[in-house]
């Protein structure tokens, strides 16, 4: 089991941000009730929930997310601060590290192992392919 994330209370509200040094006229709560909800919706697109990883996080394993969350923790008693804290975690446990100081495992063998398609494949001509088809339209002349 991973350990909770800590919590910490934020220093202001939303409504703080809004409201300090404002008056109170019907103009200025109408301006900050739609500036309050502009706020609101751009800090929710942009600032993530603390204790939680990204919605992308959901297509790691269990314990890539328990390394995750330990890495990223608050906290400094409880996140991983040493290198035998990393490797007793559960995304490292089947991997030999005295095999790496050794220098018995080669990089290309593990990626070929977790990535057999990329391995193969030039990273640049993907890379230039995706970008052809993302902006093929980009230099070609607007209709108006």
């Amino acid at each position: 089991m991973y350990p909770a994330p800590a919590f910490g209370k934020r220093a202001t509200t939303d409504n703080d941000d809004v409201t300090n040094g404002a008056t109170r006229s019907p103009e200025n709560v109408a301006s900050c009730s739609s500036a309050n909800s502009v706020h609101k919706q751009q800090q929710h697109v942009i600032q993530p929930v603390a204790g939680t990883l990204p919605d992308s996080a959901k297509s790691l394993s269990n314990a890539a997310r328990g390394l995750l969350m330990r890495l990223l923790e608050r906290d400094p008693r409880v996140r991983i601060r040493n290198l035998r804290q990393l490797q007793q975690s559960a995304l490292f446990m089947k991997f030999n590290f005295e095999h790496v100081k050794m220098k018995k495992v080669s990089p290309r063998a593990i990626l070929e192992r977790h990535f057999p398609n990329s391995a193969t494949e030039s990273p640049v001509n993907n890379q230039r392919t995706s970008n052809q088809k993302m902006f093929a339209a980009f230099d070609q002349p607007t209709l108006i």
